[in-house]
């Protein structure tokens, strides 16, 4: 009798479920086939009507037009990124990372994506290092990978002749064979890498680069796209992950108003990436326990929220996810550091957080891993640094859902009652249905709360959202629509090859320069593109006079005034005036902010402020004519206060034309003859 009515308890289960998706995918297509309303401007047909000039939305950081890398404050110039004011207590963490690839194509379609790669900046105003450097790396990515695919389909041989509709879901299917099939078959569109404008034409056109398959209309079945493949197995080789050969899929089944089809394609069961690490500059070893290739979900439209943009919908995602470790805050803060630029800087995603391109999900809790709390979806350092600073392990956190202020679009959706009031509408009660069998006595672990969901907001901090459940409260199936694919070891290197150079270890980077202290070098190494600037200054300078000067000088008044660096030579030129005593060092740091923004001589900016010092030769001369009228006293050569003291008198007899170093070096060096 317990076996009948567990049985019977499983087909109920399935069914609701299957019913419930159907029903919630059918209301999501009858609700995109309205006239959706763009500030307040209603189109009957999807975007061919709609004005540019209107296009001011969240999404785009409210502007019509906008710069790849300038919303809020440049990359490079995150506050938090400088680990601020640590109190050094530890949090069990987890991370999860979602990374919109830079590929041209969406993950399951031949659909246009929104976060195509930029290869080249032709709207940013004086672009630098931080900004053409990945552009370069992109460009340099996607060259390789589409080379290597139009390699597979001029000259791979498959074994067999396959067809969309005669997959053999046993076998794996090499992934050569699949890319030819792909590239040969009507599924095929053509899509290229983007410039900075054509990007921003993209991203003003809701609802236009979609199918039926991004849409989640039913029966369209997914393919995978070969070019976003080769981005996600990129990812997993710059985390240093172990790239799997077998290669399937599985769908993840949830409800929520972005996802209208009622799952979502990913690798739940069968990641593409395993046992990754990111080592710290403390010493600590945090582990990628996994990345998928999984799709982004539809986007909420920003002025009406029951409105779906679905360009988003599709998007190429790797999902990477850290194992649980205790961190302080600034471990934090360096590890999401850390995995955007090890991502960015090899060219496999366009970086910008303040559009969607990362989004970073926090696990927190104690130690012992009670009170735990996911802050969902930041897209800020700053703000990742805030709600870690804001976590309290002995505040708990609990949801209520009487004390939500308001409820989701999904739930507005399925409570909503008719004109004459007859009660609950038909979602609301198969959602009464499925909810109780969810609370079977039998369930009740799987879907017991592990902690709170909450976001980040920034008048109230942390807010809760809903309760978190374990990962085995979602619906986990094997996708049976895409084929189990197989990538050799070859083929992999092949991908692989196509990245730029990797950033070698701390201890690595340091050994290459002996002579300079750990600590400069330990700043330096906090960014990718820190690194090749100091390169770039050590092939003028000395690396040690290099390192102290770009780390003491240079950085604090970019940090502070959120200025793009100068060029590497551009600065090695400015500090060899100080090197060769034609500027004073104090007169320099006081003009750097002005300096960031100069393009001109610098001997003539200090020269037209009369700061500009004489030459070695006629200091030598002031000096030796100086001292004939005041001759030094041996018998203090030890007496620092002497040597100070004559230093400044020179100093001052010149028009404090002449510099105080070199003066104070020369006296001292007199003195000891």
């Amino acid at each position: 009798m317990l076996i009948i009515f567990t049985q019977w308890s499983m087909f109920l289960f399935f069914s609701i479920n299957l019913f419930f998706s159907s029903i919630v995918c059918l209301d999501s297509k009858l609700l995109i086939k309205r006239p959706l309303t763009f500030m307040n401007h209603t189109n009957i047909n999807i975007c061919k009507n709609f004005s540019m000039e209107h296009s001011v939305d969240k999404h785009m950081n409210k502007e019509t037009k906008f710069q790849v890398f300038s919303e809020i404050m440049d990359d490079s110039n995150d506050e938090a990124f400088y680990y601020p004011d640590d109190d050094g207590k530890l949090i069990l963490t987890g991370i999860e990372v979602h990374v919109q690839l830079a590929s041209p194509f969406k993950a399951f379609c031949s659909c246009r994506s929104i976060a195509s790669p930029v290869t080249k900046l032709n709207v940013s105003k004086n672009p630098d290092v931080y900004k053409t450097g990945p552009a370069k790396s992109r460009k340099k990515v996607y060259d390789g990978f589409k080379k290597v695919l139009d390699d597979i389909v001029r000259n791979y041989k498959p074994v067999v002749s396959i067809s969309k509709t005669h997959y053999d879901t046993e076998a794996p299917l090499n992934v050569e064979e699949y890319i030819k099939w792909f590239y040969e078959s009507k599924e095929f569109t053509e899509h290229e890498d983007v410039d900075e404008k054509t990007l921003n034409d993209l991203l003003l056109n809701e609802n236009q680069y979609t199918c039926a398959g991004c849409r989640g209309e039913v029966g369209t079945l997914p393919y995978i796209s070969p070019m976003s493949f080769l981005y996600a197995v990129g990812v997993c080789k710059v985390l240093d992950c172990k790239i799997a050969n077998k290669v399937s899929f599985d769908r993840k089944c949830y409800e929520y108003f972005d996802l209208p089809k009622g799952y979502q394609v990913t690798q739940t069961l069968n990641p593409l990436g395993r046992d990754g690490h990111i080592d710290l500059s403390t010493g600590k070893v945090v582990r990628v326990s996994k990345v998928q290739f999984e799709e982004d979900t539809a986007r909420r439209v920003e002025n009406n929220p029951e409105n779906l943009d679905f360009n988003r919908s599709g998007v190429a995602l790797a999902e990477i996810v850290t194992a649980a470790c205790e961190l302080t805050r600034s471990e934090i803060l360096e590890t999401c550091r850390t995995i955007y630029e090890r991502v960015v800087f090899n060219g496999l995603s366009n970086g910008n957080r303040f559009r969607g391109n990362f989004r970073f999900d926090i696990n927190l809790s104690r130690p012992d891993g009670t009170n735990r709390i996911e802050v969902k979806n930041l897209n800020s350092f700053a703000v990742i640094n805030k709600s870690v600073k804001n976590y309290d392990p002995e505040k708990e956190y609990k949801y209520k859902s009487e004390e939500r202020e308001e409820s989701s679009a999904l739930s507005k959706l399925m409570s909503r009652q008719d004109a004459e009031g007859r009660g609950e509408s038909v979602l609301e009660k198969i959602k009464n249905i499925f909810t109780s069998v969810l609370k079977d006595v039998r369930n009740r672990d799987k879907y017991a709360p592990l902690g709170t969901t909450m976001k980040w907001d920034k008048e109230h901090g942390l807010r809760a959202m809903r309760h978190k459940l374990s990962s085995a409260s979602y619906g986990n199936y094997f996708e049976v629509n895409i084929p189990v694919l197989y990538q050799s070891d070859e083929l992999i290197k092949r991908i692989t090859d196509c990245l730029p150079e990797q950033l070698d270890s701390l201890d690595k980077f340091v050994a290459q320069y002996p002579g300079v202290k750990r600590e400069l070098l330990k700043e330096v190494y906090k960014h990718n593109s820190w690194v090749k600037y100091y390169e770039r200054l050590c092939s003028e300078l000395d690396p040690q006079v290099a390192a102290s000067h770009f780390v003491n000088l240079l950085l604090p008044v970019v940090k502070a005034t959120n200025k793009p660096l100068m060029p590497p030579q551009r600065f090695a030129e400015l500090i060899k005036l100080v090197l060769d005593h034609r500027v004073n060092l104090s007169d320099v740091e006081d003009a750097m902010p002005a300096l960031l923004d100069h393009g001109g001589s610098f001997e003539d900016y200090f020269g037209g402020r009369n700061l500009l010092l004489h030459s070695l030769k006629r200091t030598r001369e002031l000096i030796d004519d100086f001292l004939k009228e005041h001759p030094l006293d041996p018998k203090k050569s030890r007496n620092s206060d002497y040597v100070t003291k004559v230093t400044s008198e020179l100093v001052r007899s010149t028009g404090s034309k002449i510099s105080y170093q070199f003066v104070r070096e020369y006296v001292t060096k007199l003195l000891n003859e």
